[in-house]
């Protein structure tokens, strides 16, 4: 029997992935999860999916019900406060101090909070949990969403945006870069993207931003200033401008982080002190932040094997970002530089 205690912090698609790579390595182990959302792990790149009514809510979970039961994992609900890598211990904002003998870090991220006036109105949110799209539906259900103002030039925004219309909600975007994802296609595929969501009856506002978000007579957001000084109407304003990684418990600690706030990692998923491992949103491997599913699935299994003794590496490839509008599907692959870059185009049509 090993007998040996195992703390994962995060329940997404690495810690759930390490868990159970765990428990089907070792049976006698004890592992515990430390989450502070109060659903079971559910898979995030489906939401969009739910908001369009192309899932139900019973096919969004990551994991069966019986899960942890079966596993003999435990959940705790529960938040870190701060680690100790000298008495290798974990405590709670409750005051409750967990031992390890390995410990998980695969906090995650959460998204990036609005820089302007306004932002922290009722009605400005990010649809980064199950419980923020829950109240998206509960306010198109009462027909309490007509306007909504969607923020950001990446793919959550342009889900966001094709989701809310999809819903019958008019929609304004507003991109400060004069095009979407900069960094993965070139200005022709942006066009392409801005021309199929105002196909769609999206308000699309590119080298604009926010200045200001405006209540209403119930407090509530009711409205938005753009720098260019025009005003958009909203009852939503949804914030999709990048994540934060939950990584502020560690400071202080011996665990050393990347300047972008990630766990740095080696390829073998090891952070800077003895028996601490990194995974998925909040992993630095060698500085480098991926954030997406499946890489975190891999970097959980590899975190496991090597809490195990192992020595499994990451070697990730080319990495891949896929998304698609309305009945435009679109993809990135690899690192792309698009300077001086040659533009192949097939079916131009």
């Amino acid at each position: 029997m090993s007998g040996k205690r195992y703390v994962i912090i995060g329940d997404g698609a690495a810690g759930t992935t390490a868990a159970q790579a765990l428990r089907l390595a070792d049976g006698n182990a004890s592992i515990t999860i430390i989450s502070d959302d109060p659903n079971a792990a559910y898979f995030r790149a489906s939401l969009t999916n739910y908001l369009l009514g192309e899932l139900r809510e019973d096919q969004v979970w990551a994991v069966p019900p019986t899960f942890y039961g079966e596993l003999r994992i435990q959940r705790l609900l529960a938040r870190v406060a701060a680690v100790d890598v000298a008495r290798k211990s974990v405590t709670l904002t409750t005051g409750h101090v967990l031992p390890y003998d390995s410990l998980f870090i695969a906090s995650g991220s959460r998204a990036r909070p609005p820089p302007f006036d306004g932002g922290f109105l009722p009605g400005v949110m990010t649809m980064r949990t199950l419980q923020d799209v829950r109240t998206v539906m509960d306010l198109i259900r009462a027909r309490n969403l007509k306007n909504a103002v969607v923020v950001g030039g990446g793919p959550l925004a342009l889900e966001w945006a094709h989701g809310l219309s999809h819903r019958g909600v008019r929609v304004g975007m507003v991109i400060r870069e004069r095009r979407f994802l900069p960094g993965t296609m070139d200005a022709v595929a942006s066009d392409l993207l801005a021309a199929r969501l105002r196909h769609g009856g999206v308000d699309v506002r590119t080298g604009d931003e926010i200045l200001q978000a405006v209540p209403g007579r119930d407090g509530r957001v009711a409205g938005v200033v753009l720098k260019s000084g025009q005003r958009l109407a909203c009852e939503l304003l949804a914030i999709a401008i990048g994540v934060i990684c939950n990584t502020e418990f560690l400071r202080g600690s011996p665990i050393q982080l990347a300047p972008n706030g990630g766990v740095l990692v080696n390829d073998e998923m090891r952070a800077s002190v003895p028996d601490v491992f990194s995974a998925g949103d909040c992993a630095a491997v060698n500085g480098k932040l991926l954030q997406l599913w499946e890489p975190a699935r891999v970097q959980g299994r590899i975190a496991a094997e090597n809490a195990r003794g192992g020595n499994a590496k990451w070697t990730p490839g080319a990495y891949y970002m896929a998304t698609r509008l309305y009945d435009l599907d679109f993809a990135g692959a690899g690192e792309i530089d698009l300077e001086g870059a040659d533009s192949i185009v097939d079916f131009p049509e």
